[in-house]
């Protein structure tokens, strides 16, 4: 019996094949041509998914992963020893080796062995991650045995589409020998690691590869197979379990933390420690009273409504972040117990603590109708300076990761720049009540420039490093400090009355939240409370708007979205619940242009134990069958178990959001 040796760790489908398959320098310049070249790959007992790689129209490599089970390709993590490779989401992987092979495209190719080719929902969410963290994507291809699925990008709106139930008519035609080529090192003898080495030096360019080789008894060569010398994660990696919650310990550990953060003169803000203290109590009262897992998330919603309120005594904005920013969708319950909460915090804080407004403009003008063009710059400003702002963020929290020092230690940088800054330029210090009053016409161009850049870096250094703070004051500062920009040039170059000057600061605030926060609602009404004024709702819908749709289209995530995501990570998944039985319910809205809208029940591939138990279609409840189609506007009920909630939550915002 023949045995095998492996270098290094080798995964590849094509080992079973009798014969060594080379797809190099084949030209690929249709379609058609790519689904003959990847008729070799037909295997009707298990799944593999490759990247081809591409130079103009000729395939130079590809790479595979397959998991020898039907219809399940394991796309894993990596696991290596390499610390510059810990932790990586494969797409540096991917990208270094298109940079190595001087590819300039790709195409993706995998099979499905129960002989339908239609392209399931993991198919269309693994190439839309693929596609948009490597640049090059041509095309996804999903054969069986009679039919093929393809995926692309359409032109017009950039989103993926798919064509299932191709039919192949020259498939029995098709001659695949034509692309499998004999190795050179078939019938070569080996009797030692060293002859081996030799051989793979011969055969090996200048990119590194794993090798599988499979020898007779007399040690001849029967099989090479070269396969790629990292394992590649390109999954669509579902979070599980959750980060475990001591409220009390949280209080306090907030309380204090927040307190010693803002008094250093950190650019964050008091809304975060606000947020969580009232999250906390919530849930510290729903313990007491041994509430129900909905009652529970009920309170903690409410108790973070209580706390964004009492932190900018603005009540409906309160309100409308628990709606927009946490639930996601309209819930006269959520919105019941929100307002009760948020309503008794505000009078609190107003009235036993006698608080003033946090931003009191009370010289503010209606920009005129005639000067209205300029809403549309100053939107799509907005818009793409609020996505640098989520991607630096990210990246500095990544930089600091890499900081192979203690938490402690890494507060120290921010600190010292405090302390920097308080000696040069004060005005960047704490949450940003002193760069407000920067923002003058009194002023010139440079400081407010300089103010807005400062800020800028401060608030991200501060906010990456953990230090107990957040991020939604600096941020409407720094929008402000925009404005006062783009304000000053208006007023000075095309003769906009100078009263405009803090209507374009109040505007940049609502569009500049929006852009990051992703919730327009909340950043409209919010600035309304701010002001006292419903004279600029017109305006600040529109920069809204424009800034929102900017964001989007630059494929900006929200922040918060994007913050989560990192916490968990970085978390390594907490398996709080992963001894229990019990079940839940997880409520989603489908969404206008969501994934699932207009498909029926039965294709949403749902995992194990995860069922559609209802759906809401305006004042209709309906127990779903198979054959049910999902509409856009239905409130979809899915029962799961406990310490699959996160997942399946997860996944169900993907697929029900657009």
């Amino acid at each position: 019996m023949a045995e095998i040796k492996t270098i290094y760790n080798a995964i590849n489908e094509d080992k079973t094949m009798k014969r060594y398959v080379d797809l190099r320098d084949i030209k690929i310049e249709s379609r058609d041509d790519l689904l003959k070249t990847c008729q070799v790959f037909r295997n009707p007992r298990f799944e593999t998914f490759r990247i081809i790689y591409m130079r103009n129209n000729t395939v130079i490599n590809y790479e595979s992963i397959t998991s020898k089970l039907p219809n399940a390709c394991n796309i894993f993590r990596i696991k290596t020893k390499r610390p510059y490779l810990k932790d990586t989401t494969g797409f540096e992987d991917i990208n270094r080796r298109m940079y190595r092979l001087g590819a300039n495209g790709y195409y993706l190719q995998h099979n499905h062995p129960s002989g339908n080719a239609k392209a399931s929902i993991d198919d269309m969410i693994i190439t839309e991650r693929l596609s948009k963290n490597v640049k090059g994507f041509k095309g996804h291809i999903i054969v069986d045995h009679g039919t093929y699925a393809w995926i692309e990008q359409d032109n017009r709106t950039g989103k993926l589409k798919a064509e299932n139930y191709i039919k192949i008519e020259y498939l029995p035609t098709l001659n695949t020998q034509e692309l499998i080529k004999d190795s050179p090192l078939l019938q070569k003898t080996i009797n030692s690691r060293n002859e081996l080495a030799r051989l793979m030096y011969d055969v090996k360019d200048s990119d590194s590869y794993s090798c599988l080789v499979l020898t007779s008894a007399t040690n001849n060569i029967r099989l090479f197979q070269e396969v790629p010398n990292t394992f590649i994660n390109m999954s669509y990696k579902q979070i599980g379990g959750y980060i475990k919650n001591r409220p009390v310990s949280t209080i306090i550990n907030k309380f204090i933390g927040g307190t010693l953060s803002i008094l250093s003169g950190l650019s964050l803000g008091r809304e975060g420690p606000s947020v969580q203290l009232g999250a906390c109590t919530g849930d510290l009262i729903s313990k007491f009273f041994n509430s129900s897992r909905l009652q529970r998330r009920l309170l903690i919603s409410s108790g973070a409504s209580a706390g964004l309120s009492a932190a900018f005594n603005a009540p409906l904005s309160g309100v409308l972040f628990c709606l927009e920013e946490i639930y996601k969708y309209f819930s006269p319950v959520v919105l019941l117990s929100a307002t009760v909460a948020a309503v008794a915090a505000d009078f609190i804080s107003k009235h036993f603590f006698g608080l003033n407004p946090v931003f009191n403009f009370t010289s503010t003008t209606a920009l005129p109708l005639k000067n209205y063009w300029l809403l549309l710059f100053l939107g799509v400003l907005l818009g793409v300076l609020g996505a640098f702002y989520n991607w630096a963020t990210l990246l500095t929290q990544k930089l600091y990761g890499k900081l192979k020092v203690s938490t402690s230690t890494k507060l120290l940088i921010p600190f010292a720049l405090a302390g920097i800054l308080g000696l040069i330029f004060p005005v960047l210090l704490c949450g940003g009540h002193a760069a407000l009053e920067e923002f003058s016409l009194s002023n010139t161009l440079l400081l407010l420039f300089l103010v807005f850049i400062g800020k800028l870096l401060f608030s991200i250094i501060s906010f990456g490093s953990g230090a107990p703070g957040g991020i939604f004051f600096p941020l409407l500062i720094i929008g402000g400090s925009i404005g006062s920009i783009f304000g000053y040039i208006c007023i000075n170059s095309f003769g906009i009355n100078e009263t405009n000057f803090t209507t374009f600061i109040i505007l940049s605030m609502a569009g500049y939240f929006t852009a990051i926060v992703r919730a327009p609602i909340t950043g409209i009404i919010l600035i309304i409370e701010m002001t006292g004024s419903f004279n600029h709702l017109l305006p600040l819908s529109i920069v809204s708007i424009i800034a929102y749709i900017v964001a989007d289209l630059l494929d900006s995530a929200p922040i918060y979205d994007s913050l989560m995501e990192n916490l968990l990570l970085k978390n390594n998944i907490n398996e709080y619940h992963k001894n229990s039985k019990k079940k839940t319910i997880i409520t989603n809205m489908v969404h206008y242009g969501s994934t699932i809208e207009k498909m029926a029940v039965k294709d949403l591939n749902l995992p194990e134990n995860t069922l559609v138990v209802s759906i809401n279609r305006g004042e209709t409840s309906i127990t779903p069958n198979g054959n049910t189609i999902i509409k856009a506007g239905d409130e979809i009920l899915t029962m799961t178990d406990l310490k699959d909630e996160w997942k399946i939550r997860n996944l169900m915002d993907k697929l029900t959001e657009k």
